[in-house]
């Protein structure tokens, strides 16, 4: 690394690790307003971010008018400061006064799929409050674990995943998948994983929002080998301070016994579960990913 991009990357961990200090004085609802006004910030300043989103919303929502995309696009970024802001407060959860700020609806699913024995996959996307709901849900007693990717910068990464453990959250590297899923798994534990970015052209094709959208093949390869439950589950943000994760019944694939085919239905199951909350909440969605940049590239040209 050179002394430039070290540089770099310390002032960041000291900007991110200074707004974590910042928001854990706060009361919850303050903090969860400053995310607000980070991420409409954001939204301003950050153009190439901003045009992204912007393509892949008219991209999903061609018959939507412009004013009704920039308005969504705009409350997309300031959901994702806020989002920001639940994970710095990590900190400040535990069992006794989780519900406070994260209410659990159809928790039973959990209870269903461990009850068989063989684990469960829990299913996200960059959608809503992602990380605090983990910590939520691991701190009601469920064992989860994360399986990370570690990030350019990895100053905050360690940050992130001190954060993530401090609720008791297991972290699986990426590097380590395979050997590190299938063991949770054998144990029958959780584990939680985002499965919703471009995977280029080593991904399975679905369709999302009715285009082909090139997505990661190993979740799925881990439910087709394993039998684990898939849980899905989306948390929707009712306040500054509060939000709710509706999870979806336990559901365990069928599987034919080829493996491309499996990986392929079991992939579009969970895609459509992402597809029918980020229609209901187009706004608690990540767009300034660049979700269709294999499959269409042309969107994102200016």
């Amino acid at each position: 690394m050179s002394r430039l991009k070290k540089l770099k990357h310390l002032f960041e961990f000291a900007l991110v690790g200074s707004i974590t200090v910042t928001v854990n004085l706060l009361p919850a609802s303050w903090a969860g307003a400053l995310g607000g006004v980070l991420g409409r910030g954001a939204y301003a300043v950050l153009r190439r971010r901003r045009r992204i989103a912007l393509a892949n919303l008219r991209f999903c929502f061609p018959e939507a008018e412009e004013g009704w995309l920039r308005a969504v696009a705009r409350r997309s970024f300031a959901n994702f400061g806020k989002a920001m802001i639940d994970w710095m407060r990590v900190p400040r959860l535990n069992p006794g006064n989780v519900e406070k700020y994260h209410t659990l609806v159809n928790g039973a699913s959990f209870d269903e799929a461990l009850a068989r024995g063989r684990g469960a996959l829990l299913f996200t996307g960059h959608f809503g409050s992602w990380e605090q709901t983990g910590a939520a849900v691991c701190l009601r007693g469920y064992p989860i674990n994360f399986l990370v990717g570690e990030q350019h910068n990895v100053y905050v990464y360690r940050l992130m995943n001190r954060l993530r453990e401090v609720a008791g959250i297991g972290i699986i590297q990426v590097g380590v998948a395979a050997k590190g899923v299938f063991k949770v798994l054998r144990a029958n534990g959780m584990v939680a994983l985002l499965s919703d970015q471009d995977a280029g052209e080593d991904g399975v094709v679905v369709s999302f929002f009715g285009r082909a959208a090139s997505t990661p093949k190993g979740p799925a390869a881990f439910v087709a080998k394993t039998g684990a439950a898939i849980c899905a589950g989306f948390a929707i943000r009712d306040s500054n301070r509060h939000n709710t994760l509706y999870m979806e019944e336990a559901v365990w694939p069928e599987v034919t016994g080829e493996l491309d085919v499996d990986i392929k239905n079991i992939t579009q199951f969970y895609t459509d579960l992402l597809e029918k909350y980020c229609r209901a909440y187009p706004d608690h969605y990540y767009w300034m990913h660049r979700r269709f940049k294999t499959t269409h590239p042309e969107i994102y040209e200016p």
